[in-house]
């Protein structure tokens, strides 16, 4: 069975009423799906004569910030996950 992200349902939870500001429900928010970003570039493997596509992750908070190795393996499927799919450094881009 595979899992298709994009065929993700979203379940809207029931309002309550309450009489803290704080706990007010916000109906605007609730179709919102949080998704990551990716950054792809494309480079040729000269040695292995194949091209080699790179990826960078961001986080969905909002922040930007750059995600780790092992994050971004979540949104690998398994069975390519440390196999075809490998973490390492870009060639031509500093950074983590």
């Amino acid at each position: 069975v595979m899992e298709d992200e994009a065929a993700v349902t979203t379940t809207i939870p029931s309002s309550s009423t309450t009489t803290n500001n704080n706990n007010i429900h916000n109906p605007s928010n609730d179709n919102i799906l949080k998704v990551r970003s990716y950054d792809v570039s494309i480079t040729y493997d000269k040695y292995y004569q194949t091209p080699r596509v790179w990826l960078t992750g961001y986080a969905d908070d909002g922040s930007n910030t750059p995600l780790t190795g092992q994050e971004m393996m979540q949104d690998v499927i398994s069975d390519y996950a440390n196999r075809t799919v490998t973490v390492e450094n870009h060639p031509h881009v500093s950074g983590p």
